[in-house]
């Protein structure tokens, strides 16, 4: 069952093709399954980056900048929670579509995943990495490191 109230799902549920927007739901899944990852990815690229010139000792930085590439550091973290927002909100869009067409065509790929408990999901999991990145660098900027 879809508990998420902030997901728009489609107004229809009669296709005229159904196995075809099955094949093609599917694909949409796998798609943004993989964008979610290669944003986790890119996210802790960037913030890895920016930890590493802040904890230069060859070159220290003067405080300004230490202070904007904290500020970035955090704005990183938001940017990139507000993109796994929005793609794990489509991603339960076409789950929920897959899972409708699976009742139609008889199939059970979908059907047979049980939805996980909101704290245990991997969105939820996600989501608290980046907004913990974000509250660390606000910390970090608060205290004057």
């Amino acid at each position: 069952m879809l508990t998420d109230p902030t997901i728009q799902l489609p107004i229809s549920t009669a296709s005229k093709h159904p196995v075809e927007e099955y094949k093609e739901v599917s694909a949409n899944l796998r798609q943004y399954s993989n964008m979610r990852f290669a944003q986790m990815t890119l996210c802790f690229g960037i913030s890895g980056g920016i930890a590493a010139t802040l904890f230069r000792s060859d070159h220290p930085l003067e405080n300004g900048l230490r202070q904007i590439l904290m500020v970035v550091g955090m704005l990183v973290g938001v940017v990139f929670y507000v993109m796994e927002r929005r793609s794990s909100t489509q991603w339960y869009v076409f789950w929920h579509r897959a899972r409708v067409l699976e009742s139609q065509l008889g199939y059970c790929q979908y059907l047979a995943w049980k939805e996980a408990p909101r704290p245990l999901r991997s969105s939820t999991a996600v989501t608290s990495i980046l907004l913990g990145s974000s509250v660390l660098w606000l910390t970090a900027l608060a205290l004057g490191f």
